[in-house]
Protein backbone atom coordinates (compact mmCIF):
# COMPACT_ATOMS: atom_id res chain seq x y z
CA UNK A 1 0.00 0.00 0.00
CA UNK A 2 1.21 3.51 -0.79
CA UNK A 3 2.01 6.12 1.78
CA UNK A 4 0.32 9.34 0.73
CA UNK A 5 2.57 11.12 -1.77
CA UNK A 6 2.83 14.45 0.08
CA UNK A 7 4.35 12.60 3.05
CA UNK A 8 6.81 10.93 0.71
CA UNK A 9 7.50 14.28 -0.93
CA UNK A 10 8.30 15.82 2.45
CA UNK A 11 10.67 12.98 3.25
CA UNK A 12 12.38 13.25 -0.14
CA UNK A 13 12.23 16.98 -0.84
CA UNK A 14 15.05 16.80 -3.38
CA UNK A 15 13.33 14.14 -5.49
CA UNK A 16 10.84 16.56 -7.09
CA UNK A 17 12.21 19.30 -9.33
CA UNK A 18 8.67 20.62 -9.73
CA UNK A 19 5.81 20.68 -7.22
CA UNK A 20 2.75 22.60 -8.35
CA UNK A 21 -0.90 22.67 -7.40
CA UNK A 22 -4.03 24.03 -9.04
CA UNK A 23 -7.23 23.45 -7.12
CA UNK A 24 -7.33 19.79 -6.13
CA UNK A 25 -4.75 18.71 -8.72
CA UNK A 26 -1.11 18.43 -7.67
CA UNK A 27 1.90 17.81 -9.87
CA UNK A 28 5.14 16.25 -8.64
CA UNK A 29 7.84 15.93 -11.31
CA UNK A 30 11.49 14.93 -11.41
CA UNK A 31 11.93 17.30 -14.38
CA UNK A 32 10.27 20.41 -15.75
CA UNK A 33 7.49 19.12 -18.01
CA UNK A 34 6.48 22.62 -19.13
CA UNK A 35 3.80 23.47 -16.61
CA UNK A 36 1.83 25.82 -18.86
CA UNK A 37 1.48 23.07 -21.48
CA UNK A 38 0.65 20.46 -18.82
CA UNK A 39 -2.07 22.58 -17.19
CA UNK A 40 -3.48 23.52 -20.59
CA UNK A 41 -3.95 19.83 -21.43
CA UNK A 42 -5.43 18.96 -18.03
CA UNK A 43 -7.84 21.88 -18.38
CA UNK A 44 -8.81 20.81 -21.93
CA UNK A 45 -9.63 17.27 -20.80
CA UNK A 46 -11.69 18.59 -17.86
CA UNK A 47 -13.53 21.04 -20.12
CA UNK A 48 -14.37 18.38 -22.70
CA UNK A 49 -15.63 15.95 -20.06
CA UNK A 50 -17.86 18.72 -18.71
CA UNK A 51 -19.20 19.61 -22.17
CA UNK A 52 -19.64 16.04 -23.43
CA UNK A 53 -20.79 14.26 -20.26
CA UNK A 54 -21.46 16.93 -17.63
CA UNK A 55 -18.64 15.37 -15.59
CA UNK A 56 -16.27 17.65 -13.70
CA UNK A 57 -13.45 17.04 -11.22
CA UNK A 58 -15.10 16.59 -7.82
CA UNK A 59 -12.46 18.31 -5.74
CA UNK A 60 -11.04 15.01 -4.53
CA UNK A 61 -7.25 15.05 -4.85
CA UNK A 62 -5.64 14.11 -8.14
CA UNK A 63 -1.87 13.72 -8.10
CA UNK A 64 0.16 13.68 -11.30
CA UNK A 65 3.57 12.13 -10.65
CA UNK A 66 6.12 12.42 -13.45
CA UNK A 67 9.46 10.66 -13.64
CA UNK A 68 12.54 11.70 -15.61
CA UNK A 69 12.79 8.34 -17.39
CA UNK A 70 11.39 4.85 -17.58
CA UNK A 71 13.93 3.42 -15.13
CA UNK A 72 12.98 5.93 -12.43
CA UNK A 73 9.27 5.22 -13.05
CA UNK A 74 9.78 1.46 -12.81
CA UNK A 75 11.93 1.65 -9.67
CA UNK A 76 9.30 3.78 -7.94
CA UNK A 77 6.30 1.65 -8.91
CA UNK A 78 7.70 -1.89 -9.32
CA UNK A 79 6.63 -3.32 -5.97
CA UNK A 80 3.43 -1.34 -5.42
CA UNK A 81 1.84 -1.32 -8.90
CA UNK A 82 3.22 -4.34 -10.81
CA UNK A 83 1.03 -3.65 -13.86
CA UNK A 84 3.03 -0.44 -14.40
CA UNK A 85 5.84 -2.60 -15.79
CA UNK A 86 4.08 -2.90 -19.16
CA UNK A 87 2.75 0.67 -19.33
CA UNK A 88 4.14 4.11 -20.18
CA UNK A 89 1.64 5.67 -17.80
CA UNK A 90 -0.95 4.42 -15.37
CA UNK A 91 -3.94 5.65 -13.39
CA UNK A 92 -4.16 4.30 -9.85
CA UNK A 93 -6.67 4.94 -7.09
CA UNK A 94 -4.92 5.13 -3.74
CA UNK A 95 -7.77 5.40 -1.24
CA UNK A 96 -9.35 8.81 -1.80
CA UNK A 97 -6.44 10.03 -3.92
CA UNK A 98 -6.50 9.58 -7.69
CA UNK A 99 -2.96 9.21 -9.01
CA UNK A 100 -1.51 9.43 -12.49
CA UNK A 101 2.02 8.12 -12.98
CA UNK A 102 4.02 8.67 -16.16
CA UNK A 103 7.55 9.25 -17.37
CA UNK A 104 9.13 11.66 -19.82
CA UNK A 105 8.72 10.36 -23.34
CA UNK A 106 7.64 11.62 -26.75
CA UNK A 107 4.08 10.50 -25.87
CA UNK A 108 3.90 12.15 -22.43
CA UNK A 109 1.14 14.62 -23.37
CA UNK A 110 -0.99 11.85 -24.89
CA UNK A 111 -0.35 9.61 -21.89
CA UNK A 112 -1.29 12.36 -19.42
CA UNK A 113 -4.49 13.25 -21.23
CA UNK A 114 -5.47 9.56 -21.26
CA UNK A 115 -4.78 8.91 -17.57
CA UNK A 116 -6.25 12.23 -16.36
CA UNK A 117 -9.45 11.26 -18.20
CA UNK A 118 -9.55 8.06 -16.12
CA UNK A 119 -8.91 10.01 -12.90
CA UNK A 120 -11.77 12.45 -13.50
CA UNK A 121 -14.20 9.77 -14.71
CA UNK A 122 -13.47 7.50 -11.74
CA UNK A 123 -14.16 10.31 -9.27
CA UNK A 124 -17.79 10.03 -10.39
CA UNK A 125 -18.12 6.42 -11.44
CA UNK A 126 -15.82 4.00 -9.62
CA UNK A 127 -16.82 1.26 -12.05
CA UNK A 128 -17.20 1.90 -15.74
CA UNK A 129 -17.40 -0.77 -18.41
CA UNK A 130 -13.90 -1.10 -19.83
CA UNK A 131 -14.93 -0.19 -23.35
CA UNK A 132 -16.48 3.10 -22.18
CA UNK A 133 -13.63 3.94 -19.80
CA UNK A 134 -10.89 3.20 -22.35
CA UNK A 135 -12.90 4.54 -25.26
CA UNK A 136 -13.33 7.95 -23.63
CA UNK A 137 -9.70 8.03 -22.49
CA UNK A 138 -8.49 7.21 -26.00
CA UNK A 139 -10.87 9.74 -27.54
CA UNK A 140 -9.58 12.52 -25.28
CA UNK A 141 -5.89 11.60 -25.71
CA UNK A 142 -5.64 13.99 -28.61
CA UNK A 143 -6.52 17.66 -28.37
CA UNK A 144 -9.89 18.44 -29.93
CA UNK A 145 -8.20 20.54 -32.63
CA UNK A 146 -6.16 17.52 -33.84
CA UNK A 147 -8.72 14.76 -33.43
CA UNK A 148 -10.45 14.86 -36.83
CA UNK A 149 -7.17 14.29 -38.67
CA UNK A 150 -5.81 11.61 -36.37
CA UNK A 151 -5.02 8.11 -37.55
CA UNK A 152 -7.37 6.71 -34.89
CA UNK A 153 -10.32 8.77 -36.19
CA UNK A 154 -9.51 7.94 -39.80
CA UNK A 155 -9.34 4.22 -38.96
CA UNK A 156 -12.67 4.33 -37.11
CA UNK A 157 -14.33 6.11 -40.03
CA UNK A 158 -12.89 3.61 -42.51
CA UNK A 159 -14.09 0.64 -40.43
CA UNK A 160 -17.57 2.19 -40.13
CA UNK A 161 -17.74 2.65 -43.92
CA UNK A 162 -16.92 -1.03 -44.29
CA UNK A 163 -19.78 -1.96 -41.97
CA UNK A 164 -17.85 -2.54 -38.74
CA UNK A 165 -20.28 -2.17 -35.84
CA UNK A 166 -19.31 -4.13 -32.74
CA UNK A 167 -22.13 -5.57 -30.68
CA UNK A 168 -22.57 -4.50 -27.09
CA UNK A 169 -21.86 -8.11 -26.10
CA UNK A 170 -18.50 -8.12 -27.90
CA UNK A 171 -17.57 -4.82 -26.22
CA UNK A 172 -18.53 -6.17 -22.80
CA UNK A 173 -16.37 -9.27 -23.41
CA UNK A 174 -13.13 -7.31 -23.94
CA UNK A 175 -10.90 -8.68 -21.17
CA UNK A 176 -8.33 -5.88 -20.84
CA UNK A 177 -7.37 -2.45 -22.11
CA UNK A 178 -4.42 -3.98 -23.96
CA UNK A 179 -6.74 -6.17 -26.04
CA UNK A 180 -9.02 -3.33 -27.14
CA UNK A 181 -7.15 -2.74 -30.40
CA UNK A 182 -7.41 -6.38 -31.37
CA UNK A 183 -10.24 -7.20 -33.77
Amino acid sequence: MFVSLPIIAQAQQSRWAIEDKRGSIEVFAEFDPGMHHLWQNVDEVARELKVLLAVEPTGQPIQIILFRDRDSYLRYLASSIPQSQQRRAIFYRNGDIYQVYAYRSRTLTTDLRHEVTHAILHQHLPFLPLWIDEGLAEYLEEPESERSGSSRTKTARWKARLGWAPSLQSLENIPSAESMDAD
